[in-house]
């Protein structure tokens, strides 16, 4: 959906042709061989759909509202961009955005002007998955509330395949696209070596563990925040 300004790389033929003095005797159908020996898929179609995840989506403050959408997770993308609309109903802070960081645009080629990031995390599955906090360019024309690109799907070790239709974390296993399919017994890595993964039910009752702690250390600093301040304005009063 969107592109950052960067130089333009011509994308590989899914066949070669060998141009061999054999080859060209022979009939034109013959002539094509198949990179790496495979045949392209039969009935390859027009159009393939969007992955999307239905997550919930927060901002790191344990007192921010949650708000479930179904966000785009987009490896083509270089950029993880919010729409304004749903930045404003989380009610996330918004920063300044560094100038050179707003470089993206559109297909058409027409800008995507992006002034400010919020950042934001987002959980699957009930608590079964969180992401770590991740930072967000906002922009006011986006046609969907959160597009997740690269910056997101590389940090949090999310593989994409469009043909099975599944978004798995390495380090989990977890399905993002999928929560309720079966997780992954292992998957590969970048060196193609196989990671093994818990059982479900084992990450399921530490992830559920872990969110738990970590909202009870953000109660208690606010606690403690605020005891702070009671303390400041009887002193003062």
């Amino acid at each position: 959906m969107a592109l950052a300004a960067k130089p333009k790389h011509v994308a590989g033929m899914a066949y070669v042709r060998d141009i061999s003095e054999e080859a060209q005797d022979e009939d034109t159908d013959k002539s094509y061989k198949y990179a790496n020996d495979f045949p392209p898929p039969l009935e390859a179609p027009f159009f393939e759909p969007h992955m999307m995840a239905r997550v919930e989506v927060r901002g790191s403050s344990f007192l921010s509202p949650a708000v479930t959408v179904d966000v785009i997770l987009d490896n083509g993308c270089p950029s993880t961009v919010i729409s304004l609309k749903l930045a404003q109903q989380l009610g996330l802070k918004q920063f300044p955005l560094p100038a050179e960081e707003d470089n993206l645009t559109s297909l058409s080629k027409s800008p995507l002007t992006c002034k400010e990031f919020v950042q934001l995390e987002v959980v699957s599955g009930r608590g079964a998955w969180r992401s770590w906090e991740f930072r967000a360019k906002v922009n006011t024309s986006l046609p969907v509330p959160l597009l997740l690109g690269m910056p997101f799907l590389s940090t949090e070790y999310v593989v994409l395949d469009l043909r099975a239709q599944t978004a798995i974390n390495k380090r989990t296993g977890y399905n993002l696209a999928n929560p309720n399919a079966h997780r992954a017994s292992a998957v590969q890595s970048d060196s193609n070596q196989a990671i093994s993964v818990p059982p479900p039910e084992d990450y399921e009752s530490a992830e559920r563990i872990m969110a738990m702690v970590r909202k009870q250390i953000e109660v208690l600093s606010l606690e403690e925040q605020l005891s702070q301040k009671d303390t400041m304005a009887k002193a003062t009063y």
